[in-house]
């Protein structure tokens, strides 16, 4: 068992592709607004994110948390 809790999201190569070029420098929440409204899908910010780091795609965003956060 991989520890999923559900089935593999399918995906067309055109999806693959539109996420791959627009992922960079916006945080998962808004790739996945603005890839449910190019594609009709009701995906959430965790679905592409879970996808982007399987592919190895860093949005080049930092994340980590600064003293006085």
């Amino acid at each position: 068992m991989h520890g999923r809790n559900s089935k593999a999201i399918p995906y067309s190569d055109t999806e693959l592709q539109w996420i791959k070029d627009n992922q960079e420098g916006i945080s998962r929440k808004a790739l996945a607004k603005k890839f449910n409204a190019e594609f009709d899908r009701t995906l959430s910010g965790d679905n592409l994110g879970g996808l982007c780091k399987r592919k190895g795609w860093a949005n080049g965003l930092d994340t980590t948390f600064t003293e006085g956060q």
